[in-house]
């Protein structure tokens, strides 16, 4: 293993400055410990390069998209700079590591299916891949079928979950397909061992419910969230104050199924695929 970091990866002073993209990083493979694939979606981590600058605000800059978001939607590529360089600094220090394991997916190669499933290897044979200190659990959907960046989905504040998507990619089943890949993940251990506040007084512990907080006027989420099972534990009334108004909460919680946590009985709160 080496501690090298990513080159040709852009910093916040790059987006002021620049009038043109500057290079994606060198094809390095996406680890396997931080990508999900679903049939028809690749859920990864976000890369701080123009092409994951755009295509996020190709989505964060529709007023439509953002109309259940917490913040406006954004006027300019430097306000989606900004907000993406805090997502990727959330993942800790990337570093390279250079093995023979399983094949992961290209960075800053995902313009086409044919790409989307190579590999990338050392003259030696070797594999080398990026990888995180911790699970990395806040991913872009990419659409495996084009490759492009459609939104994004995962759990910020763990055990709190959340998702958006570009309106192209809405009434195909991708939010409840990514979704339901991620949570399956985060239950079943596939990121690694999720340790996090659940808010109840009792402390930091393993991954026992996720949580959604959804406007109870944005019926199009909590028609997904039923879906994958979730069930509503309370309602909160002018919880925040956003860009449209005054906003309330449903809260709404999905138990780890109990074959999961190696518990006797039937799974709770989990629609079959």
């Amino acid at each position: 293993m080496t501690t090298a970091t990513v080159e040709n990866q852009i910093t916040p002073a790059t987006v002021e400055n620049s009038v043109s993209p500057p290079p994606l990083p060198q094809p390095l493979l996406l680890s396997p410990k931080h990508t999900l694939l679903t049939p028809r979606l690749l859920l990864r981590p976000a890369t701080y390069t123009w092409a994951d600058i755009e295509a996020v605000h190709a989505c964060l800059s529709d007023p439509e998209c953002m109309t259940w978001w917490s913040t406006p939607p954004h006027e300019s590529l430097q306000v989606t700079a900004k907000w993406l360089w805090g997502m990727v600094q959330a993942y800790g220090e990337a570093k390279e590591e250079t093995d023979n394991g399983a094949n992961g997916e290209l960075l800053g190669e995902l313009a086409t299916p044919e790409t989307s499933t190579s590999t990338s290897t050392s003259p030696t044979g070797r594999k080398t891949y990026l990888v995180y200190p911790q699970p990395v659990l806040d991913l872009l959907i990419v659409e495996r079928s084009t490759g492009e960046v459609i939104g994004k989905a995962g759990a910020f504040r763990p055990p709190e979950i959340g998702y958006i998507l570009r309106r192209s990619a809405w009434g195909k089943g991708y939010a409840t397909e990514a979704l339901r890949g991620l949570i399956d993940a985060m239950f079943s251990g596939a990121f690694g061992d999720i340790q996090c506040d659940h808010d109840d007084g009792l402390g930091v512990r393993p991954l026992s419910f996720v949580f959604a907080d959804v406007d109870p006027r944005n019926t199009a989420s909590l028609r997904v969230l039923g879906k994958l099972g979730f069930e509503e534990v309370g309602r909160r009334f002018a919880t925040y104050v956003t860009h449209i108004g005054v906003s309330d909460s449903v809260d709404l919680r999905l138990y780890r199924p109990a074959e999961v946590r190696g518990e006797k009985g039937e799974q709770t709160g989990q629609e079959g695929s």
